[in-house]
């Protein structure tokens, strides 16, 4: 601890770099700023810590369409991805020894528009998809011009394929031809929500997860 005798400054409280600055008795000390504690982790924190890296590195590749289909709950530095993190910790966990994600469980989209009615996928070929499902425009707010948002995923090489601008709601049927060369046999998640545009404002039902295909 030491004691400041005079300053061009006047007086000085408070941290300044790694000196903290006090009053005491009408003189001002300074002392250094001691080192942060270095806390040994709990083992149920440390198993929280390795929950939080394995669904943040999993949601990585949906981190753009995340912030697109989720831009509802942005507030302050909170974006959509981190809603959708906060689902998948949720109830997309499968917890144990070794934690693991749950694909089938993934929102890619959440809202209070009604959602699709019996979605179903088949495949085409080996890149192309048909995604059906029964219109059910005027179903609370749903509407005959919502549009279909389809995301289709990669589990293998962890790549995402979206389709934002789709048919509409009434059409009842949209295919999708994903961007990249598939191995023979190899499959894809296919997810389906609808969606309105009023005023540059986006609104989305919560999304449909059609399994793997």
């Amino acid at each position: 601890m030491g004691k400041l005798e005079s300053s061009v400054l006047g007086k000085i409280k408070g941290k300044l770099g790694n000196l903290i600055f006090y009053e005491r008795d009408g003189q001002t000390l300074v002392r250094k700023k001691p080192d942060p504690e270095k806390r040994e982790l709990s083992p149920l924190q440390k198993y929280h810590q390795q929950v939080f890296k394995i669904a943040t590195s999993f949601l990585k590749p949906f981190k753009e369409e995340l912030n697109f289909t989720m831009s509802a709950f942005e507030k302050g530095g909170k974006k959509g991805f981190h809603q959708g993190l906060s689902w998948l910790l949720r109830n997309g966990i499968v917890h144990g020894e070794f934690p693991k994600v749950l694909p089938e469980k993934l929102m890619v989209s959440m809202g209070t528009l009604p959602g699709p009615e019996n979605p179903f996928a088949a495949r085409l070929s080996e890149d192309e998809f048909r995604i059906s499902w029964q219109p059910n425009a005027w179903e609370g707010s749903a509407r005959e011009g919502d549009i279909a948002y389809v995301l289709i995923y990669d589990s293998v090489q962890q790549r995402v394929a979206a389709f934002r601008k789709g048919t509409f709601r009434k059409s009842g049927l949209e295919v999708v031809k994903i961007p990249w060369q598939m191995e023979t046999g190899e499959e894809v998640w296919i997810y389906l929500s609808f969606y309105q545009e009023k005023k540059g404002a986006l609104s989305f039902s919560n999304s449909s997860c059609l399994g793997m295909v």
